[in-house]
């Protein structure tokens, strides 16, 4: 970030991304395209009082979704996971998660 004369609020702006948004910002701000990253993140606006009811709810539904998957994540590499009982449960509960994968990414496609 060095030399692109950046604000405290952008480079604040960028930090949040950085740790909290999806791999795809995280891997533009690596590659440098910081200007690109701003306009994404200024497009999204910060009061959520300009959705409705409906929206606010789905918007905090996605975010206790990501606290949980980063939870999740962390938690499969404790040495404690090794029992034969839990990988055939893991297996199948993981599968299931996977299979709406593919139906999610396109209605994520359909709102662009």
């Amino acid at each position: 970030m060095a030399g692109q004369r950046l604000s405290v609020r952008d480079i604040e702006l960028l930090a949040q991304a950085y740790f909290r948004g999806p791999a795809s910002l995280r891997e533009a701000i690596e590659g440098g395209k910081l200007g690109w990253s701003l306009d994404q993140l200024k497009r999204v606006p910060e009061d959520r009082e300009g959705c409705n009811e409906f929206e606010r709810g789905l918007l905090r539904d996605l975010e206790l979704l990501r606290k949980s998957m980063q939870r999740v994540m962390a938690r499969c590499h404790d040495p404690r996971l090794g029992s034969r009982a839990f990988f055939a449960q893991a297996n199948l509960l993981s599968g299931g998660l996977l299979s709406t994968l593919a139906p999610f990414l396109r209605k994520d496609e359909g709102a662009s």
